[in-house]
């Protein structure tokens, strides 16, 4: 049984008609009447009583047609979903981020009108370190990451969401403060005592280091 054979007897079974229901499907009559034949040979029993004048549904074929339309209907459903799973409508995404990406603006923005969008996708948002989302997105655990720049396998894509400057806070009497408003180069901070995130979680700041 095929999904042809469905359609046909539905039309059948709606038109009570062969020829209506063939001009319907565009098809000629004798094919529609025999494969609605071959459908009832399937089955073992007759979906249809026919007179010389008229068509009507058997008892079966009144019970088949609901469920007929059943079939049809979650085969579309089915169909739909695929549909859109493929052009990201519906489904889930993954997302790994750094413990610092809520606080730049964009990204919540971003996320929130995601969501406003495409209310069927159910996001996925986990906090992680730079290094664990290059290892997640390798691993294909999540689909997204938000990191800090980190050097990462040929493998992955990069898009460069956002260009934050690296600043250093020091109190206003300290030697270093003297320095032009073009800023101070990093090898200036070597020897200094620094407040810093753990390497675990700032990682990609302590290559940029």
């Amino acid at each position: 049984m095929e999904l042809r054979h469905l359609r046909y007897f539905i039309a059948v079974a709606e038109e009570l008609h062969f020829g209506r229901a063939a001009l319907a499907l565009g098809i000629s009559q004798p094919p529609l009447s025999q494969q609605i034949q071959a459908l009832e040979q399937e089955l073992g029993t007759r979906l249809f009583e026919r007179t010389n004048r008229r068509v009507e549904l058997s008892e079966s074929g009144r019970l088949f047609l609901d469920e007929a339309r059943l079939v049809l209907a979650q085969v579309d459903k089915a169909t739909d979903v695929a549909r859109r799973a493929q052009l990201g409508e519906i489904g889930e995404l993954k997302i790994g981020f750094t413990s610092s990406a809520p606080f730049t603006s964009s990204i919540p923005q971003a996320i929130f009108a995601f969501r406003q969008a495409y209310p069927d996708v159910h996001l996925t948002l986990t906090e992680i370190t730079s290094q664990e989302v290059a290892a997640g997105l390798e691993n294909r655990t999540i689909q997204v990451g938000i990191m800090r720049p980190l050097a990462l396998p040929d493998s992955l894509v990069v898009f460069e969401l956002l260009n934050e400057p690296l600043v250093a806070i020091m109190r206003a009497d300290h030697p270093l403060a003297a320095s032009t408003e073009d800023g101070i180069y990093m090898a200036a901070l070597a020897a200094e005592p620094f407040v810093f995130f753990p390497r675990t979680y700032g990682s990609g700041i302590y290559a940029r280091s």
